[in-house]
């Protein structure tokens, strides 16, 4: 991601997903954060396929406790 327009259509297309509550995405350093519905339907796959199918590269990392 690049720009602001970058960040946007990340958190569009992870938004539309039925497992995810809420996303927030920043361009640095380049990250998205993904609330879920219900942590135990969390479906990291289909985040990364959604951003990956946006045109961005994805990969998971674990959450901070």
């Amino acid at each position: 991601m690049t720009c602001g327009n970058c960040a946007r259509h990340v958190r569009e297309a992870v938004q539309e997903l039925a497992c995810v509550q809420s996303v927030g995405v920043d361009l640095d350093p380049g990250e998205a954060r993904v609330a879920w519905r219900d942590p135990a339907r969390a479906d990291a796959t289909a985040v990364i396929r959604a951003i990956e199918k946006a045109g961005y590269s994805a990969a998971p990392k674990e959450a901070k406790s």
